[in-house]
C-alpha cells in the first residue's frame, strides 16, 4: 500500500510540475519510478518507454499507465494516470471557468484577437506539410469540393466543425 502511494505521488508531482511534451516527463518519472520510490527496474522502464514511444498519444500518460498496470494492475493504471492527468485537467477547467466567466473584457478580447492569427497560420502550415508530405495521386477537384464545402459549413451556415469532419469523412467513403 506504500509502493501504491509513492507510486500516486511521483505520478501526481510529475503531472504537476512538469511542462513540455512526452520527452519531458522521461526523466522526472524515471527519478521517481526507479530511484526514489524504487517501483521498477531502470531496465524494465525503458523498456516501457519504447513500447510507449511507439503508440500514439501522450507519452507520459502512457508511460505512467504502463508502470502502474505493470505494478499494481488495473487500479494502478486507472489512479495512476488520474494522478498525472488530474493537475492538468483541474488547471484547463479553472482557466476555462476564467476566461468563460471575463470573456467581454476588452483586454481578454484584444489579446483573443491578437493570438488569432498565430493559430490559423499554425493550422495552415500543417495542413501545407500535410499535403506535401502526403504522396497521394488525386485530383484537386476533390480538395477544391472538401474547402469550399467545409467553408460552407462552418463559414456560411455556422454549424459546428464536427458537421463539416463528418460530410468530409463521408464524401471521403463514397468518393475516394
Amino acid at each position: 500500500m506504500v509502493l501504491f502511494c509513492q507510486f500516486l505521488f511521483g505520478a501526481f508531482i510529475t503531472g504537476l510540475t512538469a511542462f513540455g511534451g512526452g520527452v519531458a516527463f522521461i526523466p522526472m518519472l524515471e527519478q521517481f519510478f526507479t530511484q526514489t520510490f524504487p517501483i521498477i527496474q531502470p531496465d524494465q522502464f525503458f523498456e516501457i518507454v519504447g513500447y510507449a514511444s511507439a503508440l500514439p498519444g501522450p507519452l507520459g500518460a502512457k508511460i505512467v499507465g504502463a508502470v502502474g498496470y505493470e505494478s499494481f494492475g488495473l487500479s494502478g493504471l486507472f489512479f495512476g494516470n488520474l494522478a498525472f492527468d488530474g493537475p492538468g485537467l483541474i488547471l484547463a477547467l479553472t482557466l476555462y471557468k476564467f476566461l468563460m466567466k471575463h470573456k467581454t473584457q476588452p483586454k481578454l478580447q484584444a489579446v483573443a484577437k491578437f493570438i488569432q492569427p498565430f493559430i490559423i497560420v499554425m493550422v495552415a502550415k500543417v495542413g501545407w506539410n500535410l499535403l506535401q508530405t502526403v504522396n497521394v495521386q488525386l485530383p484537386y477537384i476533390h480538395g477544391v469540393i472538401l474547402f469550399t464545402g467545409s467553408l460552407y459549413i462552418i463559414g456560411y451556415k455556422k454549424m459546428p466543425p464536427a458537421v463539416a469532419i463528418v460530410g468530409a469523412l463521408i464524401y471521403g467513403l463514397c468518393f475516394l
